[in-house]
Protein backbone atom coordinates (compact mmCIF):
# COMPACT_ATOMS: atom_id res chain seq x y z
CA UNK A 1 0.00 0.00 0.00
CA UNK A 2 0.88 3.26 -0.81
CA UNK A 3 1.10 6.89 1.00
CA UNK A 4 0.72 10.14 -0.70
CA UNK A 5 1.68 13.21 0.57
CA UNK A 6 1.82 17.02 -1.18
CA UNK A 7 5.12 18.66 -0.20
CA UNK A 8 4.76 22.56 -0.42
CA UNK A 9 3.07 23.16 -3.48
CA UNK A 10 6.19 21.87 -5.86
CA UNK A 11 6.41 18.37 -5.31
CA UNK A 12 4.38 15.30 -4.08
CA UNK A 13 6.09 12.27 -2.60
CA UNK A 14 4.68 8.55 -2.58
CA UNK A 15 5.70 6.02 0.14
CA UNK A 16 5.79 2.81 -1.14
CA UNK A 17 7.16 -0.52 0.02
CA UNK A 18 9.80 -1.16 -2.74
CA UNK A 19 10.82 2.87 -3.56
CA UNK A 20 9.79 6.24 -2.67
CA UNK A 21 8.36 8.16 -5.85
CA UNK A 22 9.46 12.24 -6.34
CA UNK A 23 7.15 14.05 -8.19
CA UNK A 24 7.60 17.68 -9.21
CA UNK A 25 4.32 18.91 -10.31
CA UNK A 26 6.56 22.20 -11.43
CA UNK A 27 9.40 22.86 -13.27
CA UNK A 28 12.65 22.62 -11.14
CA UNK A 29 13.58 25.55 -9.79
CA UNK A 30 16.62 26.33 -7.03
CA UNK A 31 14.26 26.32 -3.82
CA UNK A 32 11.92 23.46 -5.19
CA UNK A 33 15.30 21.39 -5.85
CA UNK A 34 16.70 22.24 -2.03
CA UNK A 35 13.43 20.85 -1.28
CA UNK A 36 13.43 17.61 -2.83
CA UNK A 37 16.85 17.48 -1.90
CA UNK A 38 15.73 17.71 1.94
CA UNK A 39 12.79 14.69 1.53
CA UNK A 40 14.96 12.70 -0.05
CA UNK A 41 17.98 13.14 2.37
CA UNK A 42 15.91 12.50 5.25
CA UNK A 43 14.38 9.05 3.49
CA UNK A 44 18.00 8.64 3.05
CA UNK A 45 18.68 8.69 6.81
CA UNK A 46 15.59 6.48 7.65
CA UNK A 47 16.76 4.07 5.55
CA UNK A 48 15.51 4.47 2.20
CA UNK A 49 17.24 2.82 -0.37
CA UNK A 50 15.48 3.51 -3.40
CA UNK A 51 14.24 5.99 -5.33
CA UNK A 52 11.74 6.78 -8.09
CA UNK A 53 12.19 10.93 -9.74
CA UNK A 54 8.77 11.34 -11.93
CA UNK A 55 8.86 14.07 -14.61
CA UNK A 56 6.15 13.04 -16.41
CA UNK A 57 4.41 16.03 -15.12
CA UNK A 58 7.19 18.71 -15.88
CA UNK A 59 6.92 19.78 -19.89
CA UNK A 60 10.43 21.68 -19.52
CA UNK A 61 13.66 20.89 -17.84
CA UNK A 62 15.97 23.86 -17.16
CA UNK A 63 19.62 24.22 -16.29
CA UNK A 64 19.02 23.99 -12.54
CA UNK A 65 16.91 21.22 -13.05
CA UNK A 66 19.87 19.17 -14.31
CA UNK A 67 22.00 20.21 -11.65
CA UNK A 68 19.39 18.75 -9.02
CA UNK A 69 19.76 15.99 -10.93
CA UNK A 70 23.47 15.26 -10.80
CA UNK A 71 23.68 16.28 -7.46
CA UNK A 72 21.21 13.78 -6.31
CA UNK A 73 22.89 11.24 -8.42
CA UNK A 74 26.03 11.58 -6.43
CA UNK A 75 24.19 11.89 -3.18
CA UNK A 76 22.33 8.54 -3.73
CA UNK A 77 25.99 7.14 -5.11
CA UNK A 78 27.47 8.02 -2.08
CA UNK A 79 24.85 6.46 0.60
CA UNK A 80 24.86 3.20 -1.48
CA UNK A 81 20.96 4.18 -3.05
CA UNK A 82 19.39 3.87 -6.20
CA UNK A 83 16.88 5.75 -8.04
CA UNK A 84 15.54 5.77 -11.74
CA UNK A 85 13.64 8.79 -13.44
CA UNK A 86 10.65 8.51 -15.27
CA UNK A 87 10.18 10.56 -17.99
CA UNK A 88 7.62 10.18 -21.13
CA UNK A 89 8.19 13.95 -22.96
CA UNK A 90 9.95 14.32 -25.74
CA UNK A 91 11.40 17.88 -25.36
CA UNK A 92 13.23 16.49 -21.91
CA UNK A 93 14.89 13.63 -23.41
CA UNK A 94 16.45 15.51 -25.66
CA UNK A 95 17.13 18.04 -22.78
CA UNK A 96 19.04 15.00 -20.88
CA UNK A 97 20.80 13.71 -24.22
CA UNK A 98 22.14 16.74 -24.73
CA UNK A 99 23.70 17.07 -21.29
CA UNK A 100 24.72 13.73 -21.63
CA UNK A 101 22.76 13.14 -18.82
CA UNK A 102 21.87 9.89 -20.37
CA UNK A 103 25.31 8.42 -19.58
CA UNK A 104 25.06 8.54 -15.65
CA UNK A 105 20.71 8.13 -14.99
CA UNK A 106 18.38 5.16 -15.34
CA UNK A 107 15.70 6.41 -17.53
CA UNK A 108 12.80 4.92 -18.30
CA UNK A 109 9.27 5.95 -19.77
CA UNK A 110 6.49 4.87 -17.46
CA UNK A 111 6.45 4.14 -13.05
CA UNK A 112 6.19 0.59 -13.50
CA UNK A 113 9.60 0.16 -15.90
CA UNK A 114 10.93 2.06 -12.64
CA UNK A 115 9.62 -0.67 -10.25
CA UNK A 116 10.81 -2.97 -12.86
CA UNK A 117 14.38 -1.97 -12.70
CA UNK A 118 14.69 -0.91 -8.96
CA UNK A 119 12.94 -4.52 -8.47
Amino acid sequence: MSETKMMSEGFKITEEASAVCITPMESITDELGREMRSTIISHLDKGGRTFIIDLTQNEILVSIGIGVLAALNTTMASRGARFVVVNNKEFIAKVLEMTRMTEILTLVNTIEEAREKLA
